[in-house]
């Protein structure tokens, strides 16, 4: 996360009929509520995420660590995607980002 408020912006091409899309939370148990909050508050602390009022809505999934209580957040993207442009200058790909000559680890 040290490296995310040092990289400048993703942007994101929409297509030219896309509109915005609100996708319902899907249903959350208590424990995967409870267990996903300190990590979006850590985010929020820390600058990386940042509370707005927008007619894009997707859902997060709160997903279990194996052997352990913690979650790691997972963002469903997919009704997004279907939004924008492939390809788009500005979006970096996973191998662009690990091959960028930074020491970054990778973590789930």
């Amino acid at each position: 996360m040290g490296l995310a408020k040092q990289r400048p912006p993703i942007i994101v091409e929409l297509k030219a009929s896309a509109s915005p899309v609100r996708v319902r939370q899907y249903p959350m148990s208590q424990e995967a509520r409870q267990g996903i909050t300190p990590h979006i508050q850590r985010l929020i602390d820390a600058g990386v995420l940042k509370r707005c009022r927008s007619p894009w809505n997707t859902p997060l999934l709160p997903v279990k660590k194996p052997g352990g209580t913690d979650f790691r957040p997972v963002q469903d993207l997919r009704e997004v995607n279907k939004r924008t442009l492939l390809g788009s200058k500005n979006t970096p790909t996973f191998k662009k980002v690990k091959m960028d000559g930074t020491e970054t680890q990778t973590a789930t």
